[in-house]
């Protein structure tokens, strides 16, 4: 009985560990980051294009981490690999407030995008199905909508702090960074050394190599082809405010922009509860409805607000579905021991191919334009939802040896 209560009690800890972790590091890392691209380079006499890609940086080096990071969690406990990766964002943070030159970004984005590896992609989907059975969606949607509120609120901290001198962005950065650390790190360290839910998990019976292999190809295609189209999204607010015939047009942008947001926490939490009621194919089928619903509008280029403003709010209930419904269909193909390493690199293929597509969608828009560009988004989308549940009536648990030997 005394196990079990420490049990139940570490598995709440896990759950605040991690939505913790997604509220103040990731908030605070990349939910804010556009708000000191200006101030930045003003201050240090350069030109935006060359500050803001210390954001891509972070992303790409998060991504190419996942795969080291999945081999790293399956041998440590959680303390050990949440602690640090919570000082990997924290403190280059708070040390970009002494910046004085562009590299000092790349080199702060660098080390960021490791933490965010682990504190984004990994820990929350990989603690929180190790320690509840039952819930697991809802749980990991909850955490993930916290990275939206975090950066909704520190946004309004960090423009007040930036407003207070043309050297504010400094006392910006110092701020964020600490507090992401004091938010963060008390429930990682109040994780035991080795949690009961923190253990390896017995290996369950598999099924065929050759039928498993596939399973892991087809959610890799899922997760590039989900985070190819959701690249689409940073495009969107320029959709709004190149539509003339909207009064106002660039305040119609930037309500887009929030509309998007929106649904993403909500649809974050509703995916999760989808998941968690009628599994992880259900809400893939539901997430890919809402993102061809909300493009379909789109692409009409509609001089409707309300109606633009709610395509936008369907297509960010898609944009959930990256961290939410990828890394629960995962669950249900991968066995609890293989787990982190195969997802991490499931999720370091859409990440990846996800910071590169934001790019080429801007080649393609100034191309092809907006409604050309929609289409394509809506056909990948479409794509990805069919992969999706083509891959999810797999039946078995897949290894990382049986992956590993099949593909090879």
């Amino acid at each position: 009985m005394a196990e079990e209560r420490r049990s139940n009690a570490q598995a709440r800890i896990a759950m605040l560990a991690c939505a913790a972790g997604c509220f103040g590091p990731c908030a605070v890392a990349l939910s804010c980051a556009g708000i000191f691209l200006t101030p930045v380079s003003e201050s240090l006499g350069v030109s935006r294009a060359l500050v803001s890609p210390y954001i891509t940086v972070m992303l790409v080096v998060a991504a190419l981490s996942l795969p080291l990071l999945g081999k790293i969690s399956n041998k440590v406990n959680a303390r050990a690999v949440l602690c640090p990766s919570i000082l990997a964002v924290s403190i280059p943070l708070a040390c970009l407030s002494q910046a004085t030159a562009i590299w000092h970004f790349y080199l702060a984005g660098a080390i960021m995008g490791v933490g965010l590896g682990e504190l984004l992609f990994l820990a929350t989907p990989v603690l929180i199905n190790r320690c509840f059975e039952e819930g697991a969606g809802v749980r990991i949607g909850i955490c993930m909508a916290l990275t939206g509120v975090g950066g909704a609120i520190f946004s309004l901290l960090g423009g007040f702090l930036i407003a207070m001198n043309p050297e504010g962005w400094r006392l910006a950065y110092l701020t964020l960074g600490v507090l992401g650390a004091v938010i963060a790190l008390p429930p990682a360290l109040l994780l035991d050394s080795r949690p009961a839910c923190d253990e390896s998990a017995t290996p369950v019976a598999t099924s065929s190599k050759p039928a498993l292999s596939q399973v892991f190809v087809k959610l890799t295609l899922y997760a590039i082809l989900l985070n190819v189209a959701l690249g689409m999204c940073q495009h969107l607010p320029s959709l709004a405010s190149s539509l003339a015939e909207i009064d106002g047009a660039a305040a119609t942008g930037s309500m887009l922009a929030a509309a998007v947001m929106i649904g993403q926490a909500v649809g974050k939490i509703a995916l999760g509860r989808t998941s968690d009621a009628a599994g992880a194919r259900t809400a893939c089928i539901a997430s890919t409805l809402f993102g061809l619903a909300g493009l379909t509008v789109l692409a009409a280029s509609t001089n409707w607000s309300y109606l633009l403003l709610a395509a936008g709010f369907a297509f960010g209930v898609f944009y959930a579905s990256s961290t939410v419904t990828l890394p629960l269909m995962a669950k249900e193909a991968f066995e609890p021991l293989s787990y982190s390493a195969l997802y991490s690199r499931v999720a370091m293929a859409g990440v990846l191919t996800g910071a590169l597509a934001v790019t080429a969608w801007g080649f393609l828009i100034d191309a092809a334009g907006f409604t050309t560009a929609i289409i394509v988004a809506a056909i990948l989308s479409a794509a990805s939802g069919l992969i999706g549940l083509w891959s999810s009536k797999a039946t078995g648990k897949l290894s990382v040896n049986q992956t590993h030997e099949a593909i090879t």
